[in-house]
């Protein structure tokens, strides 16, 4: 089970408590501070997964202070807390940054929910990046193996070197995403495919295409 390191932005002390009572046993540390300054320091150091900031923490407004975190951090996943009356300036930078939001008051549920959610977000922007680093060491080389030995001389020729240059670049970070899904969640096809967001049939599918057979992967692990 995944142990989640949190940092709490906000001057209630009683909202560390409701973490812990909310996630029940998943919490690894939670760190509070309602001072802006200290918040932003902490993140710095690293180490956090989840941020909880009250949006009007000293005194800012309109979603600023989650720029900043988002600045220090920009894989942390935040649950960004607001009052009603506070609503009509934040939505689009929350949906912008991907936040969950949380309207005071709020019951320990909805903060369970909040910090699944913004879990799953996470996870598919580590992933994203992980890929996107793939991408860059091996695809210019896979690319290359594939270009065509002489430059397309009509639409439809051009249609097909694209085509094959648009596969032998995907295909790679497509296997490479998978495989990592699956050693991040134990060769679990049902947690890997929840995890980043698919269906499990879509899942097994993406397996199938790759050739990729759980026996011999929890073999070569072992």
């Amino acid at each position: 089970m995944e142990r989640i390191r949190i940092i709490v932005g906000d001057s209630e002390v009683s909202l560390a408590g409701m973490l812990m009572d909310a996630l029940k046993g998943r919490v690894e540390k939670v760190v509070a501070t309602p001072v802006s300054d200290e918040l932003l320091k902490s993140l710095e150091s690293g180490g956090f997964d989840i941020a909880v900031v009250d949006l009007g923490m000293n005194g800012y407004k309109g979603g600023e202070l989650i720029k900043k975190v988002f600045n220090v951090q920009p894989n942390i996943a935040v649950i960004a807390m607001i009052n009603e009356q506070d609503l009509g300036g934040s939505l689009e930078m929350l949906k912008d940054h991907s936040c969950q939001m949380l309207v005071r008051p709020f019951m320990n549920e909805e903060l369970m929910v909040a910090a699944e959610r913004a879990l799953e977000v996470r996870q598919l922007k580590l992933a994203k990046l992980k890929l996107s680093e793939q991408l860059e060491l091996r695809g210019p080389d896979t690319v290359m193996a594939n270009m065509p030995d002489k430059v397309p001389v009509d639409s439809q020729q051009l249609k097909r070197a694209k085509k094959v240059l648009r596969e032998s670049a995907v295909v790679p970070i497509e296997k490479a995403f998978v495989v990592d899904a699956l050693q991040r969640n134990e060769y679990n096809v049902t947690k890997a495919a929840k995890q980043v967001g698919m269906q499990r049939p879509n899942f097994q599918a993406m397996m199938r295409k790759h050739g990729l057979k759980l026996s011999l992967m929890r073999r070569r692990s072992d």
